[in-house]
Parts: structure tokens; sequence; C-alpha cells
């Protein structure tokens, strides 16, 4: 059984824990300098949407096809 409450409060964590390396400019990811590891409109956009740099999402997307 899925415990609604305890999923809202890991999603709220989460959210303020991404809301925070944001203002700090820092990946939610691998906490580096997120500037240094975007390097497209593209890269920019998933910043803002979920604060990772464009390296720690293209590594988490990348199909196993390209390794």
């Amino acid at each position: 059984m899925i415990d609604a409450q305890k999923m809202v409060s890991e999603f709220e964590r989460f959210d303020r824990e991404k809301h925070e390396a944001i203002s700090q400019g820092k990946c939610t990811t691998c906490k580096r300098d997120a500037s240094q590891h975007i390097y497209s409109a593209a890269g920019q956009r998933e910043y803002r949407i979920s604060g990772m740099c464009e390296e720690c999402f293209d590594e988490m997307f990348q199909d196993d096809g390209d390794e």
C-alpha cells in the first residue's frame, strides 16, 4: 500500500532541495556549479525545471545503446 503522506513529504523535501540548489547555482545531482556544465538553451530550460545540469541530465537519460 502506498503511503500518500510519505510521498508528499518526500516530494516537498525534494522541492525544497531543488530550489535551494538552483538559488545557489548548483546541480541537484552532482552539486557542481551548474553554469559550468550547461551548454545549450535546452540545458538551461531543463535546469530551471529539474535543477540538473546538462551533463547529469544527459547521463541519466542516455540510451543503453549509446554507451
